[in-house]
């Protein structure tokens, strides 16, 4: 009879985790548009230091989108989430109080705007739906820091592999329910300045 010799050997495999790289992306231009009185006022030059966003749909004074444009780095070119991060202050509405803010991003294919000369009379289309966010009212005052997770597939195509590293995003309010927002640009405080994180 033979014998039989089973010999088992351990492998064992060593697993170093890598952490993704993650590049952070300051705005390069922020404002935002009004409609009404001020439809062809360029609030980027009267109202510089706030984004403010509200009734986005409309078409009275309150009604209001902000702007976003980042430049992205040639050497960024595999990434597997974006977030968008805002300091935002969301107005106090003491009849309201559970009232939420909510905030809608949307991908702009159209890069050719500027902070200084954009209004609402010369509007730019949205596209995509990028992000959503109900934010609560700022009771303290104070503007905090919100993210808001993007949609990576409707994000790489406002991206050109070619020639376009220019993302141009639409800040809007348009489950409209009375509430309102401000947002901080790199006016007000390059500390609280929109960004970007890629990773």
């Amino acid at each position: 009879m033979k014998a039989l010799l089973y010999i088992i050997t351990s492998i064992s495999v060593l697993v170093v985790p890598v952490q993704a790289q993650k590049n952070k992306i300051k705005v390069s231009e922020d404002t935002y548009i009004e409609a009404g009185l001020s439809a062809r006022i360029p609030m980027g030059e009267k109202d510089s230091k706030n984004i403010k966003v509200f009734k986005s749909e409309g078409t009275d004074k309150q009604s209001r989108t902000g702007l976003l444009k980042f430049k992205i780095p040639g050497h960024i070119k595999s990434y597997k989430r974006v977030s968008l991060y805002l300091y935002v202050l969301v107005n106090r509405k003491d009849h309201i109080p559970n009232a939420m803010f909510n905030l809608n991003v949307f991908g702009v294919q159209n890069d050719e705007w500027s902070e200084l000369k954009i209004i609402w009379d010369d509007r730019i289309k949205t596209g995509s739906l990028l992000g959503t966010k109900s934010i609560p009212q700022s009771f303290n005052k104070k503007r905090e820091l919100v993210k808001i997770r993007l949609k990576i597939g409707a994000f790489k195509k406002l991206i050109d592999k070619n020639r376009d590293t220019i993302v141009s995003l639409a800040l809007a309010n348009t489950e409209f329910n009375k509430i309102n927002a401000v947002i901080s640009t790199k006016e007000r405080s390059m500390k609280q300045a929109a960004y970007l994180v890629i990773e």
